[in-house]
């Protein structure tokens, strides 16, 4: 993954080129293979660019037009090259086109409309001289980051947050801790930073004199999208359709590509299509390699399953032994980004990303995106009420309770009608019967100085969209909303420190769009979460996730035995929001009492330790920005 930095000066003052330059090289665990600044006086892109495509080897950025009048940086790829030449007419180029050209002639010929147009994960920046104008861009689900900081008459841009923190010094933004530590993300654009913002997910920002910015969203699905197919071949076909091209476009690497590759669905489905590729002659197939993490001896040890996929794919493999990082490694993380930690089953997982870099990968392909298009949700219920089918909304219930215990049959059935009810009446429910949002470890004291209630309440905002159902809204919802937003970053951060780009074929536009125009039942149905998936890659996946609903691996079991570790940071007393006064000693140590036993308890207790770890960094002192 690529690093962005860069600024313009609305003042008029000319940047300073050697600075530019010294905040690029502060990137360079991002981009391995080529630094490069453009300075044309007010404004200055840099770039420290990882090459991870073909023909990313003959790109030179920042990106210009014929012209000199349009710069460009990208931190990206585009899956569709092929659409995108022919529609910019650009099909009888001799040399090949890089990505970042093809966005420079994107702009030229579509304006502020072109982002709609470009499928694949990207972050980028254009200086438009002529109009005077700043554009940037995110893809749709957030998958590069992109911040953005407004300092007096001066905006700075980078890929990481820390690179915005060392313009000047920043001080805490303690209405998002009071978020964090509620386990409940509900602002898209702050960070933990006052006045240092993320764009969110499909959206694209114009600036231009005195820092006025503009932002919009400019992507949302068809919610009127319906898929209808007459029995589950055709829905097979048309799952493998798009899954194939999904795939297939993130094989196009620089060298080796890596799979991270569980005992589930998820990774075993690419897998699978990876061995199809390959069978059909895809030259990029052959060049892919496994990488899965074992626990001899542990209940989360899923080595059956990924050597019987192995066997299956005949797709070369690497297992590697969990290992856990020491709590002193969590600090450093924390100091080095500026930001907390990773969440823990990422940090444990981190030994993958380093066997994976070992083989001389620079694209790292994860199963991510299968528990978020395709499990399901328990929304359904309520469609199946609103219809009237009240036989098959009880055995829904039922099922959905077998699937996930904590459910329960008493509380689901009372929340089914509740569910059932418009997103309006049920904001005036809450207010009617003032309904707690804040929970109770968090300090009341804590919580009224920052309004933290009102902020709560926009977890669940509109944004806009309008499907059929309830459970089509609940299921891009939750892939879309400011915590899934906030969970990407970590992950993608950590990824980009073994020099490595990080791709998810299920977040791919065509498969996250045919998954929300399905029927619900070819997402879920009779208590079998992916089915669309287990059906259309079943011959390669492993017979127990085939048949199980849920593989009999305790992945939390292995996240509570890694927190108890951490010695220091597991003793209330020396945890920062406890110290603060942000949270109730009490309440936390009751959590750490439940821990065993509560999975939930285990989210507000990580969030603390991560806030610990970043403020033992010391970004509320006004010494921490850099030069």
């Amino acid at each position: 993954m690529s690093g962005l930095v860069g600024v313009v000066h609305w003042d008029g003052r000319p940047v300073d080129e050697r600075d530019l330059c010294r905040r690029v090289s502060r990137l360079a665990y991002r981009g391995l293979d080529a630094q490069a600044v453009w300075v044309n006086g007010q404004v200055g892109l840099g770039i420290a660019s990882l090459q991870s495509t073909p023909e990313s080897i003959h790109e030179r950025q920042p990106a210009l037009d014929h012209s000199g009048a349009i710069a460009a940086t990208l931190d990206g790829r585009f899956d569709n090259r092929a659409e995108l030449i022919e529609a910019l007419g650009l099909s009888n180029s001799r040399a090949p086109l890089t990505d970042p050209e093809l966005l420079v002639a994107a702009y030229e010929r579509w304006g502020l409309e072109c982002p709609a147009r470009l499928l694949g994960d990207f972050a980028f920046v254009i200086w438009d001289s002529r109009a005077r104008r700043l554009f940037a861009a995110r893809d749709i689900f957030g998958l590069r980051p992109f911040y953005y900081r407004a300092i007096g008459s001066s905006l700075w841009w980078a890929s990481d947050q820390r690179s915005l923190v060392w313009v000047a010094p920043a001080t805490i933004n303690e209405g998002m801790i009071a978020e964090h530590l509620s386990c409940q993300i509900a602002s898209h654009t702050e960070t933990l930073y006052e006045g240092l913002l993320r764009l969110p997910m499909a959206h694209a920002l114009t600036v231009s004199t005195s820092n006025a910015i503009r932002s919009w969203r400019y992507w949302r699905p068809d919610p009127d999208r319906v898929l209808r197919c007459r029995d589950d071949r055709e829905y097979d076909e048309a799952f493998r359709s798009v899954f194939r091209e999904a795939v297939c476009c993130r094989l196009r690497a620089r060298g080796p590509v890596v799979l991270m590759l569980s005992g589930g669905i998820d990774s075993g489905a690419i897998a699978g299509q990876i061995r199809e590729l390959r069978d059909a002659g895809t030259t990029e197939a052959a060049s892919v390699e496994t990488v899965s993490m074992i626990l001899p001896g542990h209940p989360f040890n899923e080595q059956p399953n990924i050597e019987e996929v192995v066997r299956r794919t005949g797709l070369p493999s690497h297992q590697v032994a969990a290992d856990s990082p020491a709590e002193e490694d969590l600090v450093a993380d924390a100091e080095r980004f500026l930001e907390p930690p990773e969440f823990p089953i990422l940090l444990i997982a981190r030994p993958l990303r380093r066997a994976a870099r070992e083989l001389g990968a620079r694209v790292l392909l994860t199963g991510t995106g299968g528990d978020e298009w395709f499990f399901g949700t328990t929304e359904y219920a309520a469609d199946l009420l609103r219809r009237g089918r009240f036989v098959q909304m009880m055995r829904r219930i039922v099922d959905d309770c077998s699937l996930i215990p904590r459910l329960g049959f008493a509380r689901m059935l009372l929340l089914t009608p509740w569910t059932a009810l418009p997103r309006p009446a049920r904001a005036v429910g809450r207010r009617i019967l003032r309904r707690r949002l804040v929970p109770p470890w968090i300090s009341p004291a804590f919580a009224r100085r920052h309004a933290l209630e009102e902020r709560l309440r926009h977890v669940h905002d509109d944004d806009g969209v309008e499907f059929q159902s309830r459970e089509q809204y609940a299921v891009f919802h939750c892939a879309t909303n400011a915590a899934a937003a906030y969970a990407f970053e970590p992950s993608e951060r950590g990824v980009a420190g073994f020099g490595l780009e990080q791709c998810h074929p299920f977040f791919d536009r065509r498969v996250v769009e045919l998954a929300l125009a399905l029927p619900a039942t070819e997402r879920r149905d009779h208590g079998m979460p992916k089915r669309i998936v287990r059906r259309a890659m079943g011959k390669w996946l492993a017979t127990e996730a085939v048949s199980l609903p849920k593989p009999p691996f305790d992945c939390e079991s292995l996240i509570l035995d890694f927190m108890a570790r951490l010695r220091d940071l597991s003793v209330i007393d020396r945890l920062e929001p406890v110290r603060r006064g942000w949270v109730d000693k009490a309440a936390m140590a009751q959590l750490w009492d439940e821990a065993g036993v509560n999975i939930l308890a285990r989210e507000p207790l990580w969030s603390a330790i991560g806030i610990t770890c970043w403020l033992r960094t010391g970004p509320d002192r006004n010494d921490v920005a850099g030069t």
